[in-house]
């Protein structure tokens, strides 16, 4: 299913069905030995195409949640979080 999200996205140039299908991962997958980047994938998909803020609340919601314990990925994620506001900054501050 993954793999299908990352054809529709990048050969398919079809966003939508690439985020029906990393939905679809996010949803359908739970449990401690479910890997974190399930999660992960729908809010990197979102913030391609100008989801900025949509990708920003998901990850603040997946870095309270508790539910990545890797001290890396953490890092990781706190580091997309920074991208994504520094994005909307400069989105907001560009607009007349």
């Amino acid at each position: 299913m993954a793999h299908a999200a990352l054809i529709a996205r990048h050969r398919l140039n079809d966003q939508q069905l690439a985020l029906k299908y990393a939905r679809a991962i996010a949803d359908g997958t739970d449990g401690p030995s479910v890997p974190s980047w399930t999660k992960q994938m729908y809010i990197s998909l979102l913030a391609d195409p100008g989801e900025h803020e949509a990708a920003r609340i998901l990850l603040c919601g997946l870095i309270a949640s508790g539910t990545v314990t890797d001290a890396h990925e953490h890092y990781v994620l706190l580091g997309r979080l920074k991208e994504s506001e520094s994005v909307e900054d400069s989105s907001v501050s560009s607009k007349p």
